[in-house]
């Protein structure tokens, strides 16, 4: 059999126990307090670190941007130089035709002074040869206008 429990028993073992639980829910509610304050601790950390990565995003950007601009200055700059490149082999091409012609130009001229000095080797020595015979020819003239100034003298003292 089961005792009856007294109204007011029942009222009181009620109270104990809303009590009990009552402290319960405190303890509950102030480690929830508790928790919710380290959260939001947490989360003004995780804010602050927002804020800076968002910052570091904007100036990596910043770079990009500045980085960007330098990669088409350069390619610019690539373009320019692989012109003049080009330009600079194309000159280079026509100077060393132009270098090819002047050596076969000196190569032609040194030709040129070997023959010519080898024919003026020979006209000197003809020279000379011609020299002394206008020599020879000369004396030669001279004693026969001697010769010729006598013969006159004598055909005028034979005519007078």
């Amino acid at each position: 059999m089961t005792k009856k429990i007294h109204p007011i028993e029942k009222a009181t073992i009620k109270a104990t126990a809303s009590l009990a639980e009552m402290v319960s829910l405190k303890k509950e509610i102030v480690s929830l307090k508790e928790e919710i304050a380290s959260l939001e601790k947490e989360n003004a950390s995780f804010k602050e670190e927002i804020v800076f990565l968002k910052k570091e995003i904007a100036s990596l950007k910043e770079k990009i941007v500045s980085l960007e601009k330098e990669v088409t200055s350069l390619k610019g700059e690539t373009a320019s130089q692989k012109k003049e490149i080009t330009l600079l082999k194309t000159e280079n091409a026509l100077l060393k035709q132009t270098i090819s012609r002047q050596e076969k130009t000196i190569s032609e001229a040194e030709e040129t002074c070997q023959s010519t000095g080898a024919q003026n080797v020979a006209l000197t020595s003809e020279n000379v040869s011609l020299a002394s015979a206008i020599a020879d020819l000369k004396s030669a003239n001279a004693r026969l206008e001697t010769e010729l100034g006598k013969t006159r003298d004598n055909l005028q003292k034979a005519n007078n």
